[in-house]
């Protein structure tokens, strides 16, 4: 007999200052733009119908301040956890993406294009997100087994459950289709110990 399984809608944060600017944010936080507060409502719209049993996001403000806007009255508790957050980009978190460059052109290069060879300073690297994320997410399903949760996190948490869970190759952690667009809203469930995906990040909802 098959174990109850748990539902997952999963979104990356609205767009932030930081994104629009072209900085690393990482731990560090910046709000959302007028933008980001609009995507994170026309997700709230496409998921209004939908019952939702949790909530959790990370425990960085951006991604609160878009599960806020997203459950809108619901009465559920948005739970925060360390666990959920973007990589961490150690040394380089609040610099310009174009600083970085300056500075590091070689360890940028291998971030975005050769990540088994990314070397972050005082940073994480790719697989360590990888394992960190999905550890959460196998403990959170585990907890609402029959339930459906809601999560706001960040692109490469995004991008990490899609490595995790559609068996992709780490050269192409980012580069794989579709992007994880801001407010892009994917659907995995989690039954017998195993995740899959029945939607992968999709912006039907957003005017892109």
């Amino acid at each position: 007999m098959k174990a109850a399984k748990t539902l997952f809608y999963v979104t990356r944060h609205g767009q932030t200052e930081w994104n629009l600017v072209g900085r690393a944010q990482g731990h560090l936080n910046s709000p959302l733009t007028d933008l980001g507060k609009r995507q994170a409502a026309k997700l709230g719209e496409r998921l209004k119908d939908k019952k939702i049993d949790a909530a959790y996001c990370s425990s960085t403000g951006r991604t609160l301040q878009t599960a806020q806007i997203v459950l809108g009255d619901r009465a559920i508790e948005i739970v925060q956890r360390d666990q959920l957050r973007e990589l961490n980009f150690g040394d380089w978190e609040g610099m310009s993406w174009q600083d970085i460059e300056q500075a590091n052109p070689e360890q940028l290069y291998n971030l975005w294009k050769d990540p088994a060879n990314y070397q972050p300073v005082n940073g994480e690297k790719i697989l360590e997100l990888v394992e960190r994320i999905t550890c959460e997410f196998k403990r959170i399903a585990e907890k609402h087994k029959g339930e459906t949760v809601f999560v706001a996190v960040h692109g490469g948490v995004v991008k990490a459950l899609m490595y995790a869970y559609q068996h992709g190759e780490l050269k192409q952690f980012w580069t794989s289709e579709p992007y994880a667009h801001s407010a892009s809203l994917s659907i995995l469930t989690y039954q017998d110990g195993q995740f899959s995906y029945d939607l992968l990040p999709d912006t039907a909802h957003l005017d892109l």
